[in-house]
């Protein structure tokens, strides 16, 4: 985004005024010149921009998608491959966390607390 330092641009301005006196002083050409020439620049700017802007959008939204139908069959095939596969390695970690779970609860009832150490005399 471009910010206008203030500074700067009414430096410019005061200095396109000051031309404009100078050149109306050597009376090259006259206010009228000025105005009609401001004027027109206004206008073709307020013609021109919403035209372009309308050809912009009209070649915008009649571009046509060139995807084959057979291409997106392909990718789905594809998308239901992969989701399929993801699904049997999940069940397959699944099944080896029960497993592991049940090894862990047949360890927990193995396990026998300790009381203590013999003193030795």
């Amino acid at each position: 985004m471009v910010y206008i330092n203030s500074v700067s641009f009414e430096k410019n301005l005061v200095f396109i005024v000051f031309f404009i006196i100078f050149i109306l002083n050597l009376k090259l050409i006259n206010m009228v010149t000025i105005l009609n020439v401001i004027f027109a620049i206004l206008l073709s700017i307020l013609l021109i921009t919403p035209l372009v802007l309308l050809i912009i959008i009209l070649n915008r939204t009649n571009v046509k998608s060139g995807i084959d139908p057979l291409v997106i069959k392909k990718l789905e095939d594809m998308d239901s491959t992969i989701a399929s596969d993801t699904n049997n390695a999940l069940d397959q970690v699944q099944i080896k966390l029960e497993d592991f779970d049940a090894r862990i609860a047949d360890l927990e009832d193995q396990r026998t607390t300790v009381s203590g150490f013999k003193k030795k005399k």
